[in-house]
């Protein structure tokens, strides 16, 4: 028998009597510190998660936030999703999408609210394919008529003047384009860059359509001294025998010649004494034309410029009747332009002969120069040695003078650039030069050949041009400005500048005049354009059909002079009475033609006037049988000017938008 102490027994009851005070307070102890499992009881300090479900979400990137922060990137074919920080109960939560997935557009819904002592879990993100709009840039559209289209539908209009486009339809994700030209604008033709590719997750924006001809832009280096007569490339129709002109060079009929007022000086076939000469007119006493004093260095030049394709022509090979130009050799010759730039070039392959001694060149030319009607400009001719990159070697000296006469010139290369020997170089003929009705500006050249003094062989083959071509030679890629203003003038209180622009395939040029008032108040003037036919009084004048009585037509009962034309728009006289002959071969007009406009030019701001002249390519003298006759290529030119102005881009091609606004005839 085992004996228990008194104390022991006592101790153990105690411990029976306290086990469920313990217990409850451990409880309660537990219920506090939110145990029992997450969302439990909704007591003070309890936690609870924010997301919900994901639907079509096939692309990659989809980031989600919670109240702008708590970034959470939703794995691609996701059904669900949780942000990884909790919300204490009662508190707000905005879910957004931060980034969009590649190819989709997600949607949020239910996305807002505040949390209700539960876990959030209604949050739906909806992700379906994303639809992305094609466009892109616009420049240079005068024109009206242009037509895109993207994978060749979906046909867009686009509006001239306009800076930028974008289809009416949009693609998906990852889906193709194909951005095309459906119809050009009226005179130009545009160009697309960038315009396939497939679409990536946003709207495209790169595609560019460029319109040739529009607006002029500022040239500040041109890459050649620009000149001031432009021969037009135009075929003569007549036989131009009668005054022994024929074309000014081969399959160019006329020249348009600046003077040194901006008037247009005779057309190379006698066509105008002159041409647009400026007169500004104040009240009934004062009356002053546009000064004869400029310079070439005050001019300045802007875009388009022109090329091979524009019919800029640099040098051609010819038997020189139509020009009036016998060859100086046997059948044919090379004949230089009266360009900025004009070069007639050879590549001589001189690796194989490192142990000549001397390489003469000797070669035949007749050359006229001519520095134009302003003070400035420098007419040259050379012969240069260059490299086949067009890099500069040496001049060959004494040979840049005029003569009416042939000459033959014979000169050793190594002397003047030894280094020719075991090398490939080119011989490069260059000619640049103005042309005016009293000097007739060419350079021919004939009967090159390039030998070595001792051993005899010629470098140079068809250097008698007798293939009637350039086999085995070169020219140069035509870079020619044609769009030129003058330097300033102050005339009966306007600031005035004259603008010419011609494009050489075209018939016409255009002058555009420009009268700037910098007073506070408005001026009012009358501006009066007079033209003198060189027709001797034997000009045949009447109102283009088809203008509204807006444009003239010209030519010569006599038989000796090319048509011509002047388109005025909108004047608010015209005076060709007495101008015109009244009968063929009858010298009783006098040729003057004068229009007239008035113009008030607001305060600070400007007018425009713009006139075109017409030079044709035929004589209709040469076969009329009496005044009756029409001078048809001249009619209908004036006609489409006079009705297509402002929906053809090509009239107004080059002129700044600064012009453009002020324009008030047309």
């Amino acid at each position: 028998m085992h004996r228990v102490k008194v104390g022991g027994i006592l101790s153990i009851m105690k411990k029976i009597y306290e086990l469920p005070v313990l217990v409850l307070v451990a409880a309660i102890s537990l219920a506090a510190c939110g145990g029992g499992g997450g969302g439990g009881a909704a007591a003070g300090g309890a936690t609870y998660t924010i997301g919900g479900t994901v639907s079509g979400l096939t692309g990659a990137g989809l980031v989600l936030q919670n109240n702008f922060s708590d970034d959470l990137t939703v794995a691609v074919n996701a059904s669900s999703f949780v942000f990884a920080t909790p919300l204490t109960n009662a508190a707000s939560y905005q879910v957004a999408v931060k980034t969009q997935p590649a190819g989709q557009t997600c949607s949020v819904t239910s996305g807002t609210g505040a949390v209700s002592g539960a876990n959030v879990t209604n949050v739906a993100i909806t992700c379906v394919a994303g639809t992305y709009t094609v466009g892109g840039t616009v420049s240079g559209l005068a024109g009206a008529g242009l037509v895109l289209q993207n994978n060749l539908s979906d046909d867009l209009t686009v509006a001239v003047n306009a800076t930028s486009f974008v289809f009416a339809t949009p693609l998906a994700h990852a889906a193709s384009y194909q951005v095309t030209v459906k119809t050009q604008p009226a005179g130009q033709t545009c160009v697309i860059a960038s315009g396939t590719g497939a679409v990536s997750g946003a709207n495209v924006t790169s595609i560019s359509v460029t319109c040739p001809g529009g607006v002029g832009t500022l040239i500040t280096a041109p890459t050649a001294s620009p000149v001031l007569s432009f021969p037009q490339n135009i075929v003569s129709q007549d036989t131009g025998t009668v005054n022994s002109h024929g074309e000014f060079f081969p399959g160019q009929a006329n020249v348009w010649s600046l003077d040194s007022d901006f008037t247009l000086v005779d057309g190379y076939d006698n066509q105008f004494d002159y041409a647009l000469a400026l007169d500004v007119i104040s009240g009934s006493t004062s009356s002053t034309f546009f000064p004869t004093d400029q310079e070439y260095s005050e001019l300045t030049y802007y875009t388009p410029v022109m090329g091979t394709a524009d019919g800029v022509k640099t040098v051609v090979v010819s038997n020189g009747t139509s020009i009036v130009l016998s060859p100086l050799a046997g059948t044919y010759s090379a004949y230089l332009n009266a360009t900025s730039d004009s070069r007639l070039q050879r590549t001589l392959d001189l690796t194989a002969a490192t142990g000549i001694t001397g390489l003469t060149l000797d070669w035949t030319d007749k050359v006229s120069l001519d520095a134009g009607a302003l003070f400035g400009y420098d007419a040259s001719y050379r012969v240069v040695l260059r490299k086949p990159d067009g890099t500069f070697l040496k001049e060959i000296p004494n040979i840049t003078t005029s003569s009416v006469v042939p000459r033959n010139h014979s000169t050793d290369l190594l002397s003047y650039y030894p280094q020719a020997k075991g090398q490939i170089i080119v011989v490069s003929f260059e000619f640049k030069s103005m042309t005016s009705p009293w000097n007739r500006a060419f350079a021919i050249i004939d009967s090159v050949s390039v030998t070595d003094r001792l051993n005899g062989p010629n470098y140079v083959t068809n250097g008698n041009f007798e293939t009637g071509d350039l086999t085995g030679w070169a020219t140069n890629t035509p870079v020619e400005v044609q769009n030129i203003t003058s330097g300033m003038r102050t005339v009966e209180g306007l600031n005035i500048k004259r603008s010419f622009y011609t494009v050489p395939n075209n018939l016409w040029a255009r002058w555009v005049d420009v009268f700037e008032n910098t007073t506070a108040s408005p001026i009012t003037r009358t501006i009066e354009y007079e033209t003198v036919l060189g027709s001797a009084g034997a000009g045949i004048i009447y109102y283009s059909p088809g203008t509204s009585n807006k444009a003239l037509t010209s030519w010569d009962g006599a038989a000796e002079d090319r048509d011509t034309g002047l388109v005025f728009g909108n004047a608010a006289s015209v005076d060709i009475a007495g101008s015109s002959a009244t009968a063929l071969n009858t010298f009783n007009g006098d040729g003057i033609i004068r229009v007239t406009y008035n113009i008030t030019v607001p305060a600070n701001g400007r007018a425009a006037l713009v006139n075109f002249v017409i030079l044709g390519s035929t004589d209709t003298g040469q076969t009329a049988t009496d005044i009756n006759a029409k001078a048809t290529e001249v009619d209908t030119e004036a006609a489409l000017i006079m009705s297509n102005f402002w929906t053809d881009a090509q009239y107004r091609a080059g002129m700044t938008q600064q012009q453009i606004d002020a324009i008030t005839n047309f």
